[in-house]
């Protein structure tokens, strides 16, 4: 890892990215925060969906769409949103998962800091006061995630 990134929740995608999609389990679907869900899914734009009760969106919740969806092996999916803290703060991560939670319920917060990845639902870190369980070798193995920590400390974010 030898390329710069410029912003530090942009290095955070990537690293939530390549972890995922190199443990070969998952299917990692990148939502972009100014593109509306008609323009990335045309189905969900039509009127017929829009009729629907699951069609009827918030605006709010639009507005800031997570990160990505996660397709697990067994077809389950995960929206995520991604974090780069440099230092982890369990008291940051709990407001941060007390407003995801109101635009997106059962979504997942992945967070990158400078020791350790974490990778949590934000029910639960809601419930812990802002404590996160680390990224469990289920969804990549220790020795990758070593190597990126690793890797880590030489990118540099301007």
């Amino acid at each position: 890892m030898s390329y710069k990134l410029n912003s530090k929740n942009s290095l955070a995608r990537k690293a939530f990215q390549e972890l995922f999609l190199k443990s070969g389990k998952n299917v990692v679907l990148p939502f972009n925060d100014d593109i509306k869900y008609p323009e990335k899914m045309p189905h969900l734009g039509s009127n017929a969906w829009r009729k629907t009760t699951l069609g009827q969106f918030n605006k709010e919740r639009d507005k800031k769409l997570p990160d990505f969806a996660l397709i697990n092996e067994k077809g389950k999916v995960f929206l995520v949103r991604t974090i780069y803290q440099r230092i982890f703060s369990y008291k940051d991560l709990d407001l941060i998962a007390q407003k995801q939670n109101k635009k997106w319920p059962f979504s997942w917060i992945f967070v990158l800091s400078i020791d350790k990845i974490y990778f949590d639902n934000c029910l639960e870190i809601i419930k812990r006061h802002g404590y996160a369980r680390p990224l469990d070798v289920e969804w990549v193995s220790k020795q990758d995630q070593g190597k990126y920590l690793m890797g880590l400390k030489k990118i540099e974010v301007y």
